[in-house]
C-alpha cells in the first residue's frame, strides 16, 4: 500500500485513532500520553488534520530516526516496510530520478512532470535534508491535500447513501405492513 493510501485510511478515523496511527506509522513507535493528548486537543479545537500530519513529517524525532536508520545496517533486516516510516526509509535511499519517481508515486500516485523533474532534480541528488524538504513540500501541497480530502469525501458520501437507502427501504416496508390487507 502506498503512503497516500495509508494516510487516506488514517484520515477516515476519528481524532484519537488518527493521532495514534500517526505515531505508529510516521514515528514508528507507540504514542506518549502527553503528545497524544496535545494533538487530540488541537483537533478538538479545530486544527485541521493536515496541520497535525505536517507537524509529524517536520518533527525532529522523524529526522533523527531516519538519519539513524541510514547509519544502521541492521535496520533493513528488522524494519517493516509497510509503515510510512519504512516506506520513507526505502525512498530516501534512492537518488535523483529514482527518488523523485518513488516519492511522487508514494505520495501523489503519479510520476513527476517535466517541470517538477527540473525543479527538484538538484535537491533529489543532494542530502537527506534536501529530500525531506521535497517530501514536506509534497505533503503540504494542494494536490496532496485534495487527494486525501476527495477520498474521504467519497467515503462519507457512500456511507450517507447506504444510510439513506436503508432508511428508505425500512419506510417502504413499514408502509406495506401497515396498509397490508389481511
Amino acid at each position: 500500500m502506498k503512503i497516500l493510501q495509508i494516510i487516506q485510511e488514517m484520515y477516515s478515523k476519528e481524532n484519537s485513532q488518527f493521532v495514534k496511527e500517526l505515531y505508529r506509522e510516521i514515528l514508528n513507535r507507540e504514542y506518549d500520553q502527553q503528545g497524544f493528548q496535545d494533538h487530540v486537543e488541537k483537533l478538538k479545537k479545530g486544527t485541521e488534520k493536515e496541520v497535525i500530519l505536517s507537524s509529524f513529517f517536520k518533527s525532529k524525532e522523524l529526522i533523527v530516526k531516519l538519519n539513524n536508520s541510514f547509519r544502521n545496517p541492521l535496520y533493513e533486516k528488522k524494519n517493516n516496510n509497510s509503515t510510512i516510516f519504512g516506506r520513507l526509509h526505502q525512498i530516501m535511499k534512492k537518488k535523483g530520478k529514482h527518488f523523485l519517481d518513488g516519492v511522487f508515486l508514494e505520495l501523489l500516485n503519479r510520476k513527476p512532470n517535466k517541470k517538477e523533474y527540473y525543479s527538484f532534480s538538484y535537491s533529489a541528488k543532494g542530502s537527506n535534508k534536501d529530500k525531506r524538504d521535497i517530501v514536506i513540500h509534497i505533503i503540504t501541497s494542494r494536490e496532496f491535500n485534495s487527494k486525501i480530502k476527495i477520498n474521504n469525501r467519497n467515503l462519507t458520501l457512500k456511507s450517507q447513501n447506504i444510510a439513506e437507502k436503508v432508511t428508505a427501504e425500512m419506510v417502504i416496508k413499514k408502509l406495506k405492513t401497515h396498509f397490508r390487507r389481511d
